[in-house]
């Protein structure tokens, strides 16, 4: 007489389990190309911050934003060791430096701008450059029949004088 075997039941995954599991995998493939994108990024601002830090008289940073003409140029706001507000504008390897107080506030830009464009919406003032020229970069939009225009203001960071204005398409 035959032993009888019994063929033991292979267990599936269930479905669910895959769906899961593929969705975690994307996940981090997704945050593994995110992170190969931006390292350079970074890391090209965190040396641009430890320049800044260790060539300007400023020793706390509160803001560094990135401005790329042909190269790229970086420009900081913060504090020196008194607490005095100042920008640092670093180009080239280079470090230019000027504190707030001696020069036109960010509040006269708006002001100037507001004067000129009652219904535009400020989105941002920032210390940049502007053909090699220290400058308050201005990013606001304006209403108009088809939508809205963002445009890039420029106003001279010493005197506060109009220097140009970049006017997007509609959106």
């Amino acid at each position: 007489m035959p032993v009888a075997r019994y063929r033991r039941k292979k267990r599936r995954v269930h479905p669910i389990v895959w769906l899961i599991g593929s969705f975690a995998l994307l996940l981090l493939l997704a945050g593994w190309f995110y992170w190969a994108i931006q390292e350079p990024l970074w890391l090209e601002r965190k040396e641009a911050r430890d320049i800044i830090l260790q060539q300007s008289s400023m020793v706390k940073i509160h803001q560094i934003h990135p401005f790329i003409e042909e190269e790229t140029h970086y420009a900081a706001t913060g504090e020196d060791e008194e607490g005095r507000l100042m920008v640092v504008w670093l180009s080239d390897g280079n470090i230019d430096e000027a504190y707030l107080e001696d020069h036109v506030p960010p509040t006269i830009i708006r002001q100037r701008l507001l004067n000129e464009h009652p219904e535009a919406e400020i989105i941002r003032i920032v210390p940049g450059l502007f053909e090699k020229e220290r400058a308050w970069e201005v990013f606001y939009k304006v209403p108009e029949e088809e939508g809205h225009r963002y445009c890039y203001a420029y106003y001279r960071f010493e005197d506060g004088e109009k220097l140009d204005t970049y006017r997007l398409s509609v959106r």
